[in-house]
């Protein structure tokens, strides 16, 4: 099902782009890049614009960008996800500043595999398509919401098609990463981890107010760059953290909130170890403002 541009954030805001550079995924293969690196489409800052910027092969475009007159029918590119495997929800292709040179159609094909499949050889026979050649029309966001076959299907890698060539400013695959398999031995002998990350399948179901960035910011690994990469409010404000599935049980040992850059009081540590088993968790922010990540450590059981 086709997104209108001005609903996509609300659509998937619930969500992950699992295809950031954010969460380690990568491009392990394409058929060209001559004019801009496909690199570019895993940046997770939006594409800019510099007019009158020229670097040796022309005039300089924040994105994927092939030669021209191909002789194949699709120009492609491979991502490799930074998680173990996660299910898709949604697809947004960004033709951000490309117009005239843009990539006329996308498709996206996808895979479980593990390393060594010959996943970026051009004959691999193993790919599934999810969204059937679509127009994309110059210089605006394209979105696509994929329906249950595909959404309840783990994958671990992408091929984009971009017909018959020409240029993507930006890529994104909205959904959730799988945790890793529940540990068979006792809980006590389990490693504390921290449970709530997107990397490990954690997932912002709800928020009172996303006034300024997107609550799922907040299960972000690392750090982040500035202010604006972290959920930020208006008013008071409740997010509800809950893993991927109802049977992710932890025992909490320890929660911190990360404040970095956004000018208040130091990160903020809780108390002592709580041995009761969560599966969801409610951070509130009193009265309001910005929490750049929250962290929840423990031991899956």
């Amino acid at each position: 099902m086709q997104v209108p541009a001005a609903d996509i954030d609300q659509m998937f805001a619930h969500t992950t782009n699992l295809v950031s550079r954010n969460l380690s995924s990568k491009i392990i293969a394409c058929s060209n890049d001559y004019f801009a690196s496909a690199d570019n489409v895993l940046t997770p800052t939006p594409s800019v614009s510099r007019p009158g910027v020229f670097v040796h092969t022309g005039a300089w475009y924040d994105g994927w960008e092939t030669r021209r007159h191909n002789p194949e029918p699709y120009d492609w590119t491979v991502i490799k996800l930074g998680v173990a495997a996660a299910y898709i929800h949604g697809i947004e292709v960004h033709i951000t500043h490309y117009i005239g040179n843009h990539g006329e159609k996308t498709e996206l094909q996808a895979t479980h595999a593990p390393e060594g499949s010959g996943i970026a050889d051009p004959r691999f026979a193993g790919w599934k398509t999810l969204l059937p050649a679509s127009p994309c029309g110059p210089s605006q966001r394209h979105g696509w919401k994929f329906p249950a076959e595909i959404t309840q299907s783990p994958y671990t890698h992408f091929r984009l098609l971009m017909y018959p060539d020409g240029g993507f400013a930006r890529l994104r695959l909205y959904g959730h990463a799988i945790p890793p398999p529940s540990p068979a031995v006792q809980a006590a002998d389990v490693p504390i981890k921290e449970l709530w990350s997107a990397l490990g399948g954690g997932v912002a179901r709800a928020a009172f107010d996303e006034h300024f960035t997107p609550s799922s910011n907040i299960l972000l690994p690392d750090r982040g760059k500035d202010m604006g990469d972290g959920p930020r409010t208006s008013v008071e404000t409740s997010l509800v953290l809950c893993a991927c599935t109802a049977v992710w049980l932890l025992a909490l040992l320890r929660c911190q909130a990360d404040t970095e850059h956004v000018f208040g009081p130091d990160d903020l540590t809780g108390g002592g170890e709580d041995t009761r088993l969560f599966s969801h968790v409610k951070l509130t922010l009193v009265p309001d403002g910005g929490v750049k990540r929250f962290c929840i450590f423990g031991r899956r059981v």
